[in-house]
Protein backbone atom coordinates (compact mmCIF):
# COMPACT_ATOMS: atom_id res chain seq x y z
CA UNK A 1 0.00 0.00 0.00
CA UNK A 2 3.08 2.49 0.13
CA UNK A 3 2.74 5.41 -2.33
CA UNK A 4 -0.65 5.35 -2.64
CA UNK A 5 -1.38 8.46 -1.44
CA UNK A 6 2.21 10.22 -2.21
CA UNK A 7 1.73 14.24 -3.56
CA UNK A 8 4.18 16.44 -3.89
CA UNK A 9 4.35 19.71 -2.19
CA UNK A 10 4.64 21.02 0.94
CA UNK A 11 2.42 20.24 4.48
CA UNK A 12 0.10 22.57 4.84
CA UNK A 13 -0.44 24.74 7.98
CA UNK A 14 -2.53 23.56 10.38
CA UNK A 15 -4.44 26.95 10.18
CA UNK A 16 -5.46 26.26 6.65
CA UNK A 17 -8.82 24.95 5.79
CA UNK A 18 -8.41 21.26 4.43
CA UNK A 19 -7.51 20.81 1.24
CA UNK A 20 -10.70 19.88 -1.28
CA UNK A 21 -10.82 17.55 -2.53
CA UNK A 22 -9.31 14.95 -0.62
CA UNK A 23 -6.96 12.75 -2.64
CA UNK A 24 -8.43 10.16 -5.25
CA UNK A 25 -8.52 6.81 -4.06
CA UNK A 26 -7.40 4.05 -6.18
CA UNK A 27 -9.25 1.50 -7.45
CA UNK A 28 -6.83 -1.33 -5.63
CA UNK A 29 -8.49 0.40 -2.71
CA UNK A 30 -12.07 -0.87 -3.55
CA UNK A 31 -11.01 -4.12 -5.23
CA UNK A 32 -9.42 -5.08 -1.99
CA UNK A 33 -12.67 -3.97 -0.30
CA UNK A 34 -14.81 -5.82 -2.36
CA UNK A 35 -12.96 -8.90 -1.53
CA UNK A 36 -13.00 -8.25 2.24
CA UNK A 37 -17.06 -8.19 1.76
CA UNK A 38 -17.00 -11.48 -1.03
CA UNK A 39 -15.08 -13.40 2.53
CA UNK A 40 -16.72 -11.78 5.04
CA UNK A 41 -19.94 -13.06 3.62
CA UNK A 42 -18.77 -16.14 3.76
CA UNK A 43 -17.53 -16.49 7.13
CA UNK A 44 -21.36 -15.08 7.69
CA UNK A 45 -23.16 -18.07 5.49
CA UNK A 46 -20.36 -20.58 7.30
CA UNK A 47 -21.98 -20.14 10.19
CA UNK A 48 -25.33 -20.77 9.20
CA UNK A 49 -26.64 -16.75 9.03
CA UNK A 50 -30.05 -16.79 6.85
CA UNK A 51 -28.68 -13.69 4.95
CA UNK A 52 -31.55 -14.75 2.71
CA UNK A 53 -34.41 -13.46 4.98
CA UNK A 54 -31.78 -11.48 7.70
CA UNK A 55 -32.74 -7.33 8.05
CA UNK A 56 -30.35 -4.60 6.46
CA UNK A 57 -28.97 -3.67 9.42
CA UNK A 58 -28.61 -7.31 11.11
CA UNK A 59 -26.15 -8.55 8.05
CA UNK A 60 -24.57 -5.37 8.35
CA UNK A 61 -23.91 -5.25 11.81
CA UNK A 62 -22.91 -8.67 11.55
CA UNK A 63 -20.43 -8.11 8.65
CA UNK A 64 -18.93 -5.45 10.62
CA UNK A 65 -18.20 -7.64 13.35
CA UNK A 66 -16.67 -9.93 11.07
CA UNK A 67 -14.42 -7.56 9.12
CA UNK A 68 -13.07 -5.54 12.13
CA UNK A 69 -12.93 -8.34 14.67
CA UNK A 70 -11.48 -11.01 12.32
CA UNK A 71 -10.35 -9.91 8.80
CA UNK A 72 -8.83 -7.03 9.64
CA UNK A 73 -6.54 -8.21 12.26
CA UNK A 74 -5.80 -10.95 10.88
CA UNK A 75 -4.61 -9.84 7.26
CA UNK A 76 -6.55 -13.36 5.88
CA UNK A 77 -7.70 -11.36 2.95
CA UNK A 78 -4.67 -9.62 0.73
CA UNK A 79 -3.98 -6.08 1.19
CA UNK A 80 -6.72 -5.76 4.08
CA UNK A 81 -4.92 -5.35 7.12
CA UNK A 82 -3.38 -3.08 9.59
CA UNK A 83 -2.07 -0.54 9.75
CA UNK A 84 -3.17 0.52 6.63
CA UNK A 85 -6.31 0.61 7.07
CA UNK A 86 -7.82 1.72 10.11
CA UNK A 87 -10.77 0.68 12.55
CA UNK A 88 -13.94 -0.27 10.48
CA UNK A 89 -17.21 1.32 11.96
CA UNK A 90 -20.86 1.45 11.54
CA UNK A 91 -22.53 4.46 12.48
CA UNK A 92 -19.89 6.76 11.87
CA UNK A 93 -21.18 9.96 12.46
CA UNK A 94 -20.66 13.18 10.30
CA UNK A 95 -22.16 16.53 8.71
CA UNK A 96 -23.28 17.08 5.40
CA UNK A 97 -21.37 19.17 3.27
CA UNK A 98 -22.69 22.71 4.47
CA UNK A 99 -23.13 21.44 8.20
CA UNK A 100 -27.33 21.37 7.72
CA UNK A 101 -27.91 17.84 8.47
CA UNK A 102 -25.68 16.86 11.32
CA UNK A 103 -24.94 13.55 12.70
CA UNK A 104 -25.58 11.62 9.65
CA UNK A 105 -24.97 7.94 9.76
CA UNK A 106 -23.65 6.02 7.15
CA UNK A 107 -23.76 2.03 6.87
CA UNK A 108 -19.84 1.21 7.06
CA UNK A 109 -16.90 3.67 7.27
CA UNK A 110 -13.41 2.07 6.69
CA UNK A 111 -10.71 4.27 8.17
CA UNK A 112 -7.44 4.78 6.00
CA UNK A 113 -4.32 6.16 7.59
CA UNK A 114 -1.95 7.98 5.11
CA UNK A 115 1.46 6.95 4.24
CA UNK A 116 4.48 8.79 4.95
CA UNK A 117 4.48 10.48 1.57
CA UNK A 118 1.25 11.96 1.85
CA UNK A 119 1.27 15.81 1.42
CA UNK A 120 -2.42 16.62 2.06
CA UNK A 121 -4.63 18.69 4.95
CA UNK A 122 -7.51 16.50 5.20
CA UNK A 123 -11.03 17.11 7.63
CA UNK A 124 -9.94 13.38 9.71
CA UNK A 125 -13.81 12.93 9.76
CA UNK A 126 -14.79 12.61 5.91
CA UNK A 127 -11.58 10.92 5.17
CA UNK A 128 -11.76 6.93 4.24
CA UNK A 129 -14.69 4.98 2.20
CA UNK A 130 -17.56 5.77 3.09
CA UNK A 131 -20.09 3.08 2.45
CA UNK A 132 -23.87 2.66 2.09
CA UNK A 133 -25.83 -1.22 2.40
CA UNK A 134 -29.05 -2.17 0.73
CA UNK A 135 -30.58 -5.29 0.22
CA UNK A 136 -31.91 -5.48 -3.47
CA UNK A 137 -35.09 -8.06 -3.81
CA UNK A 138 -38.60 -8.74 -4.25
CA UNK A 139 -39.41 -5.67 -1.73
CA UNK A 140 -36.30 -3.44 -1.91
CA UNK A 141 -35.99 -2.04 -5.26
CA UNK A 142 -32.85 -1.19 -7.24
CA UNK A 143 -34.08 2.36 -7.85
CA UNK A 144 -36.17 3.17 -5.10
CA UNK A 145 -34.61 1.46 -2.55
CA UNK A 146 -30.52 1.29 -3.37
CA UNK A 147 -30.48 4.40 -5.35
CA UNK A 148 -33.60 6.59 -3.87
CA UNK A 149 -32.27 5.72 -0.32
CA UNK A 150 -28.81 5.26 -0.79
CA UNK A 151 -26.74 6.13 -3.97
CA UNK A 152 -28.04 9.84 -3.61
CA UNK A 153 -26.83 10.70 -0.80
CA UNK A 154 -23.29 10.85 -1.90
CA UNK A 155 -24.65 12.77 -5.08
CA UNK A 156 -26.35 15.38 -2.48
CA UNK A 157 -23.28 15.45 -0.13
CA UNK A 158 -24.69 13.78 2.62
CA UNK A 159 -21.40 11.80 2.66
CA UNK A 160 -18.49 11.62 1.78
CA UNK A 161 -18.45 15.21 0.19
CA UNK A 162 -14.76 16.03 0.81
CA UNK A 163 -13.86 12.48 -1.11
CA UNK A 164 -13.85 11.73 -4.35
CA UNK A 165 -14.12 8.04 -4.20
CA UNK A 166 -17.05 5.99 -2.27
CA UNK A 167 -19.01 2.83 -1.88
CA UNK A 168 -22.18 1.07 -2.72
CA UNK A 169 -23.27 -2.43 -1.06
CA UNK A 170 -25.70 -4.70 -2.39
CA UNK A 171 -27.78 -8.02 -0.57
CA UNK A 172 -28.67 -9.01 -3.63
CA UNK A 173 -31.28 -11.78 -3.46
CA UNK A 174 -34.18 -13.27 -5.85
CA UNK A 175 -31.59 -12.73 -8.72
CA UNK A 176 -30.84 -9.14 -8.36
CA UNK A 177 -28.03 -8.52 -10.61
CA UNK A 178 -26.26 -5.01 -11.50
CA UNK A 179 -26.81 -5.02 -15.07
CA UNK A 180 -30.67 -6.21 -15.42
CA UNK A 181 -31.66 -4.21 -12.57
CA UNK A 182 -29.58 -0.79 -11.61
CA UNK A 183 -28.28 -0.24 -14.68
CA UNK A 184 -31.62 0.20 -16.09
CA UNK A 185 -32.57 2.21 -12.74
CA UNK A 186 -30.21 4.36 -12.64
CA UNK A 187 -30.87 5.39 -16.57
CA UNK A 188 -34.20 6.24 -15.79
CA UNK A 189 -33.19 8.67 -13.06
CA UNK A 190 -31.70 12.05 -14.18
CA UNK A 191 -30.96 13.17 -10.92
CA UNK A 192 -28.43 10.98 -10.61
CA UNK A 193 -25.89 13.22 -12.60
CA UNK A 194 -24.60 10.18 -14.50
CA UNK A 195 -21.47 11.34 -16.21
CA UNK A 196 -20.21 7.98 -16.86
CA UNK A 197 -22.74 4.94 -16.79
CA UNK A 198 -21.83 1.86 -14.31
CA UNK A 199 -20.23 -0.65 -15.84
CA UNK A 200 -17.62 -3.15 -14.93
CA UNK A 201 -14.36 -2.23 -13.21
CA UNK A 202 -11.90 -4.71 -14.41
CA UNK A 203 -11.32 -8.42 -14.13
CA UNK A 204 -9.52 -7.71 -11.49
CA UNK A 205 -12.07 -6.74 -10.41
CA UNK A 206 -14.17 -10.06 -9.70
CA UNK A 207 -17.66 -8.33 -10.42
CA UNK A 208 -16.81 -5.12 -9.07
CA UNK A 209 -18.27 -2.23 -11.35
CA UNK A 210 -18.20 1.30 -10.72
CA UNK A 211 -20.19 4.45 -12.19
CA UNK A 212 -19.41 8.30 -11.85
CA UNK A 213 -21.66 11.07 -10.78
CA UNK A 214 -21.92 14.94 -11.23
CA UNK A 215 -22.56 16.69 -7.76
CA UNK A 216 -23.88 20.45 -7.91
CA UNK A 217 -23.36 21.37 -4.69
CA UNK A 218 -20.93 24.02 -3.44
CA UNK A 219 -18.14 23.22 -1.26
CA UNK A 220 -18.29 25.65 2.19
CA UNK A 221 -15.72 28.62 2.35
CA UNK A 222 -16.08 29.91 -0.97
CA UNK A 223 -13.92 26.89 -2.05
CA UNK A 224 -16.01 26.09 -5.64
CA UNK A 225 -18.17 23.30 -6.66
CA UNK A 226 -17.64 20.00 -5.75
CA UNK A 227 -16.14 17.60 -8.09
CA UNK A 228 -17.64 14.06 -9.28
CA UNK A 229 -17.73 11.29 -7.33
CA UNK A 230 -16.85 7.72 -8.07
CA UNK A 231 -19.12 5.14 -7.29
CA UNK A 232 -18.02 1.87 -6.77
CA UNK A 233 -20.44 -1.08 -6.91
CA UNK A 234 -20.05 -4.12 -4.65
CA UNK A 235 -23.25 -6.68 -5.05
CA UNK A 236 -23.33 -9.84 -3.35
CA UNK A 237 -25.48 -12.82 -3.84
CA UNK A 238 -27.45 -13.44 -0.79
CA UNK A 239 -30.07 -16.11 -1.55
CA UNK A 240 -33.63 -16.30 -1.77
CA UNK A 241 -36.01 -16.60 1.03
Amino acid sequence: MTGFFHKKGRYSSYAEAAELPHPKLPPEVFIILHRVLIRALQVLIADAQPLATMHEDSITSALQRVIENRLRQTGEVSGFCEPFFERVTRQHECDSFDGSRQQERPDLFFGIRPDDGFRCRIQSDQWGVFAECKPVDADHFAGSDYCDRGLVRFIQGAYAWAMQDALMVAYARHGRAIATHLAPAMESRAYLQAQEAVGPLSEEGQGLHRSIHRRHFQWSDGRGPACPIAVYHSWHDCGSA
